[in-house]
């Protein structure tokens, strides 16, 4: 079977921990993700500035692993990315900023990416 999901929490939060362990679970039990796309404060994981403590899971590093090992599109929503300061190369020389810092294996896109994969998918899943 084929999954979307939409990931709205924020990386230190437990909905986006069970986000990930439920990607990595299914992916395990053979099904594929149709894309994982990242929406409100959840946008904040495609941040490659983003450095978490010592004792916490390294949220980035495991969703771009899910990414490079199965090629799942990581999407994450251009305006909320915009507003928490998150910006590909496209973005930042649109806005006048000096450098992009969105990490490698995410895609900054619209809602429009995010139906397209629902079309794709048999089930739709989102963790707020």
């Amino acid at each position: 079977m084929k999954f979307s999901v939409t990931v709205r929490a924020a990386p230190d939060k437990s909905g986006h921990l069970l986000a990930l362990k439920t990607c990595q679970s299914l992916l395990q039990q053979g099904h594929e993700l149709s894309h994982v796309f990242f929406y409100e404060s959840a946008v904040t994981v495609a941040s490659a500035l983003l450095v978490p403590d010592q004792d916490e899971l390294a949220m980035t590093s495991a969703w771009q692993n899910i990414q490079s090992t199965t090629n799942t599109p990581l999407y994450v929503c251009v305006a909320a990315a915009l507003r928490r300061g998150i910006v590909n190369e496209q973005e930042a020389a649109s806005q006048g900023l000096p450098q992009a810092n969105v990490a490698s294996g995410f895609e900054i896109t619209g809602l429009g990416e995010w139906v397209s994969g629902l079309d794709d998918s048999f089930k739709q899943v989102t963790f707020a």
